[in-house]
């Protein structure tokens, strides 16, 4: 899954990187600081917690979990399209199908 194109940056919060991995958000804390995965700290946007949180590389997942990544993107694409008029769809189509 590892390669050059800018859907493969897609930065994780902390929770949803966990959830991918089928751990848990404090198992993949740990990750973190222990250093076993990489990650961006970034100021919290809602203030809470530390002022911080941890955002994770899709490209730093497990191959398991990153396919899973791309099959649910895959899938809010396919059912956002549904929801498009016919003209929509054609014209999205040509963009990203």
């Amino acid at each position: 899954m590892k390669g050059g194109n800018n859907l493969e940056k897609a930065l994780l919060k902390l929770e949803e990187a966990a959830e991918l991995e089928n751990i848990t958000r404090r198992s993949m804390q740990k990750r973190v600081t222990e250093q076993k995965i990489k990650a961006v700290k970034l100021p919290n946007e809602n203030g809470g917690g530390h002022g911080f949180e941890y955002w994770i590389n899709i490209n730093d997942l497990s191959e398991k979990a990153q396919r899973k990544y791309y099959k649910r993107q895959k899938e809010q694409a396919q059912a956002a399209l549904r929801e498009l008029s016919k003209e929509e769809r054609e014209t999205s189509k040509k963009y990203f199908f």
